[in-house]
C-alpha cells in the first residue's frame, strides 16, 4: 500500500480529490450502471498511473495477495491463445480491469477513505433494496433486480452492504444510524429470492456479532426468528426448495455438465467464457432456466477456463483473504471484520452461484480486498538484526552510515549490519553502531551468507540490481528500497516512492529510506566516524617518515574517481604553493587512479609537499586525514572521510546541482564550499555547455582563504 506525505503538492491534492470523487461514483454505480462503473474505472486507472509519475513522498509494502492476484489474472489472459472460442474469450478484457481496480484503490486511498465509501456503498445499496423490492412488491415482478442486471448480483450486493453496515455501525456511536439500513437492506434482499444469499448474509452477520459484540448474539437470532415468521408464504416456499434438491435440479445439472467436461480438460482450459459453446447438449437439455451462463461455482468455473493452476491460485487468494481476516479477528479490528463477514459471505455464494467472475460484483470485491489489506509495517524486536547495503562509492558509503545510529536509537536491542564493496568495509566498520561488515561477493555466496546471518530486514540504499538479487534469494522478509526501478516490485518487498531529487542531501534521501519505521528523515545528524588510537599512531609515523615537522598540516586530495567534475590539480598545487609560503606544511594524498592528477599538482606545488599518494591503505589514510588540521578536496570519497572523522575541510564543487553541496556536500559546522563565481546550473551538460571549463574559474587565493578560515577557527 502506499503512503502519502501530508506535505503534498497541489497537484498531488488535485489527483486525490479527483480519485476520491471516482472511487464515490464505482461503489455508487456499481448498484445502477454498468457503464458508469466503467468510466469510474478508467478514471480510477488513469489518476493511479498520474499518481505514480508524480508522487513525491511515499512507500509501498508489497502484498502476497497483489502477487497471487497478478498472476491469477496473467494464466485468465494466457488461456485466451488456448480457447476453444477465442472470439467469446476475449470478453474477459472487458471484465479482469474491474478486478484489478483492487490495485489502484490499494494504492490511492487510506482507511478513513476507503471507510466513507463503504458507508456511501451501503447507502446506495439501501437504495437499490427498496427500489428492487418495491418492484416486486407493487408491480408483481418475480424478484428484486438491479436496475441494469440480475437478481444474483443485487443478492450479492447486499450481502456485502449489510455486513458492512453492521461492522460500521459497530465501529463508534455516532454512526449507530446506519443500524437504519439493515432493514432495507434486508427487505431487499430477501426480495432476490435468492435462497443461498440469504444463508450467506445470515452466517456473514452471525460471524460479525459473535466477534464483535457476542452477547448482542440472541438479539441478532430472534431479530432472524421475527423476520421469518412475518416472511410471506412465497419466501417460505422458495426456501423450502433448497432442502429438496433432486437431480431435476438445474444447478446440479450444470455442475455434472462441468464435471463431463473434466474428462478432457486441455491444460490451460477450454479458454475464458465458452460456457456456451462447450457444454453438452444433452444436459443442457435438462436445465430449466437457458439464461445460465456460468456454472454456478467459482472454483469449477476457472477450472474448465483456465486451467488448473489457475484454480488453485483462487483458492490460495481466498485462503489468504481468510488468513488476514483472522487477524483481524484477533487484533479486534471492527472495519477489517465487517468486511471479512462480507467475504463469508461471498465465499459460500461462489460455491452455489458463482461471485469473482460477476462484472457487477468485480469492483466490489476489489474494493473489499483493498479494505483488508496488511497495512502494518512490521515491528523490529530486540535481538533483530537489520542489513545495510551499499555497494557503490566511499563518500555514498559513508552518508549511509547515520541510517545504523537512528536505527539503534529507534530500536535499542536492534543490531545493525552493512554490505559494502571491499575496499569500503574498514571504514563503515569504523562506525560505532555497526556490528559486523563485509564486503558484497558473488549474487549466490552473497545471499547464502546472508540467508545464514538471518536477518529481519535489509535496506538497499543504492539501487544495484546484483545486490538486490542477492537479498532477494536470501529471503529476508523485509526489503525496502527505492521503487522507481523496472525490478523494484519483484525483488523487494517495501518500495520507497521518494526521487533522489537535487534539493535535498543525499544523506537525508538515505534516511527516507526508513520512513516505514516511522523515523524522521530530517533529525539533527551527521556521519561520524571512530578512528583507533593505534591508526592515528601508524599515520603519525608514516607523516613522520615523509618529512613532516609537527606544523599545521593541511592535506590536499586532487582526485576525485571520476564520481564529479574536478576542480583542475594545478589549482590546487597553486592554493598550495600559498600556504607554503605561510609556512603551512601541505601533504598530497591519492591512489594509483589519481597519478596524472598527482603528479600535476606536484609540478605546481613545488618540493615541499609530503607525498602520501600510493602509501596509504584506507585506514591509514583514515589516520592522515583525522591528523590533518583542514582537509581540501572535491566533493569525493576523502573529503566526506575527514568531515565524519572531526577534521575541517573545503570542499571544491561545480555549480551544477546533481553534483552540487545541496546533494553531496560535506555535513558538520566545520566545512567551507568553495565554488566557481558562475550561475547554478542543473546538471552538467559537458562540453556543450559553454562553461564548460567551470572549475578552471576557481581562484588559488578563494582556497587559501577558505583554508585560513578553518585553522582560525579550530585555533
Amino acid at each position: 500500500m502506499l503512503f502519502l506525505s501530508t506535505k503534498m503538492v497541489n497537484r498531488h491534492k488535485y489527483i486525490e480529490t479527483a480519485a476520491l470523487f471516482s472511487l464515490y461514483g464505482l461503489v455508487i454505480s456499481a448498484l445502477f450502471s454498468i457503464v458508469l462503473v466503467e468510466i469510474f474505472a478508467g478514471l480510477l486507472f488513469l489518476l493511479w498511473g498520474l499518481h505514480l509519475i508524480t508522487v513525491e513522498d511515499g512507500w509501498v509494502k508489497r502484498s502476497l495477495i497483489t502477487w497471487v492476484l497478478l498472476v491469477f489474472v496473467g494464466l485468465r489472459l494466457l488461456s485466451i491463445p488456448f480457447s476453444v472460442n477465442i472470439g467469446a474469450s476475449l470478453k474477459v478484457f472487458e471484465k479482469l480491469p474491474l478486478l484489478l481496480l483492487f490495485f489502484p484503490i490499494y494504492s490511492l486511498f487510506e482507511r478513513k477513505r476507503l471507510l466513507q465509501a463503504a458507508i456511501i456503498f451501503a447507502i446506495a445499496a439501501a437504495v437499490a433494496a427498496l427500489l428492487g423490492g418495491a418492484r416486486v412488491a407493487l408491480f408483481g415482478l418475480d424478484r428484486a433486480r438491479t436496475t441494469y442486471g440480475g437478481y444474483t448480483g443485487l443478492s450479492l450486493q447486499l450481502v456485502i452492504a449489510t455486513s458492512l453496515a453492521l461492522g460500521i455501525a459497530f465501529i463508534d456511536k455516532s454512526r449507530r444510524w446506519i443500524l437504519l439500513l439493515l432493514p432495507i437492506l434486508i427487505f431487499g434482499l430477501t426480495a432476490t429470492f435468492a435462497r443461498t444469499q440469504w444463508v450467506s448474509a445470515t452466517i456473514a452477520l452471525i460471524f460479525i456479532v459473535a466477534t464483535v459484540k457476542p452477547k448482542y448474539l440472541h438479539y441478532l437470532l430472534a431479530g432472524i426468528a421475527v423476520l421469518a415468521s412475518i416472511a410471506p408464504e412465497s419466501v417460505f416456499v422458495r426456501f423450502l426448495e433448497t432442502f429438496r434438491y433432486g437431480w431435476d435440479s438445474s444447478r446440479l445439472h450444470i455442475w455434472s455438465g462441468g464435471f463431463r467436461l473434466l474428462e478432457n480438460l486441455p491444460f490451460m482450459g477450454y479458454g475464458p467464457y465458452t460456457f456456451g459453446y462447450i457444454f453438452p447438449d444433452d444436459i443442457w437439455n435438462l436445465v430449466i432456466d437457458k439464461k445460465v451462463w456460468n456454472y454456478h461455482n467459482d472454483f469449477l468455473q476457472i477450472l474448465l477456463e483456465s486451467g488448473a493452476m489457475a484454480m488453485i491460485l483462487l483458492a490460495a487468494l481466498w485462503g489468504m483473504i481468510f488468513r488476514v481476516a483472522v487477524r483481524a479477528t484477533r487484533d479486534a479490528d471492527i472495519f477489517k471484520i465487517s468486511v471479512s463477514g462480507a467475504f463469508i459471505g461471498l465465499f459460500l455464494s461462489s460455491i452455489f452461484n458463482g461471485v469473482i467472475l460477476d462484472p457487477m460484483v468485480m469492483p466490489i470485491f476489489a474494493f473489499l480486498l483493498a479494505i483488508l489489506r496488511d497495512d502494518k509495517f512490521p515491528e523490529l524486536c530486540d535481538g533483530d538484526r537489520v542489513l545495510l547495503v551499499r555497494t557503490d562509492r566511499l563518500g555514498d558509503v559513508i552518508l549511509t552510515t547515520p541510517m545504523a545510529r537512528v536505527l539503534r536509537e529507534k530500536f535499542p536491542g536492534v543490531k545493525v549490519d552493512m554490505m559494502t564493496k571491499g575496499y569500503c568495509a574498514d571504514i563503515a566498520s569504523m562506525h560505532p553502531d555497526i556490528d559486523r561488515v563485509f564486503a558484497f561477493d558473488s549474487i549466490f555466496s552473497t545471499s547464502q551468507s546472508i540467508h545464514d546471518s538471518d536477518y529481519a530486514a535489509a535496506v538497499l540504499v543504492h539501487p544495484d540490481l546484483k545486490a538486490a538479487l542477492a537479498l532477494a534469494f536470501s529471503r529476508i522478509p523485509l526489503r525496502i528500497g527505492t521503487g522507481f526501478r523496472l525490478w523494484s516490485p519483484f525483488l523487494l518487498t517495501c518500495r520507497i516512492l521518494r526521487h533522489r531529487r537535487t534539493d535535498r542531501h543525499e544523506m537525508r534521501l538515505n534516511l527516507d529510506l526508513l520512513k516505514p519505521f516511522d523515523i524522521d528523515p530530517d533529525m539533527e545528524i551527521a556521519p561520524r566516524l571512530e578512528l583507533e588510537e593505534n591508526s592515528r599512531d601508524d599515520a603519525e609515523q608514516l607523516l613522520a617518515e615523509n618529512g613532516y615537522s609537527g606544523g599545521t598540516l593541511v592535506v590536499f586530495h586532487p582526485g576525485s574517481g571520476g564520481s564529479t567534475l574536478k576542480c583542475p590539480p594545478e589549482i590546487f598545487g597553486k592554493a598550495a604553493k600559498l600556504l607554503i609560503e605561510r609556512d603551512v606544511e601541505i601533504a598530497v594524498t591519492g591512489s594509483g587512479s589519481d597519478k596524472h592528477e598527482t603528479a600535476t599538482f606536484l609540478s605546481t606545488a613545488g618540493n615541499a609537499v609530503i607525498v602520501l599518494s600510493e602509501k596509504t591503505d584506507i585506514i591509514l589514510l583514515a589516520g592522515v586525514l583525522d591528523r590533518a588540521d583542514v582537509v581540501i578536496a572535491s566533493g569525493t570519497g576523502p573529503l566526506h572521510l575527514a568531515a565524519a572523522l572531526g577534521t575541517p575541510v573545503g570542499g571544491v564543487y561545480p555549480p551544477s546541482k546533481t553534483s552540487g553541496p545541496v546533494r553531496w556536500g560535506p555535513l558538520g559546522s566545520k566545512s567551507i564550499i568553495i565554488r566557481p563565481n558562475l550561475e547554478e546550473c542543473e546538471r552538467c551538460r559537458g562540453k556543450s555547455c559553454p562553461h564548460y571549463n567551470c572549475m578552471e574559474l576557481i581562484e588559488p587565493d578563494k582556497i587559501v582563504e577558505a583554508v585560513l578560515k578553518l585553522i582560525n577557527a579550530r585555533a
